[in-house]
């Protein structure tokens, strides 16, 4: 069986594009609330993450947020991205 790879490629880029164009997918909305990038080698490394800080955690525990020094330079090698719902609360009295 032989396949002509263009072909194939342009086949699968047009059925790619019709998933994305689907009405029920554009009706909900999400917001980025975290992302964890992981800085080092597949053997070693560290994982860093930053998130949204949320006036109900601030009022919860009353703290100040930290972060690292973010002045040294670095290679991140990976990056995970995490979304939730507009719509959603993470935390209700």
């Amino acid at each position: 069986l032989f396949i002509d790879i263009r072909e194939e490629i342009r086949r699968l880029k047009s059925e790619l594009k019709q998933l994305y164009n689907e009405s029920q997918l554009k009706q909900v909305r999400y917001t980025l609330h975290a992302v964890c990038v992981h800085e080092g080698s597949a053997t070693l490394g560290h994982f860093l993450t930053e998130s949204k800080w949320s006036d109900v955690f601030e009022d919860a525990i009353g703290g100040q947020r930290t972060s690292n020094d973010r002045e040294a330079p670095r290679a991140p090698s990976a990056y995970l991205l995490v979304y939730i719902s507009a719509e959603q609360k993470l935390m209700s009295n």
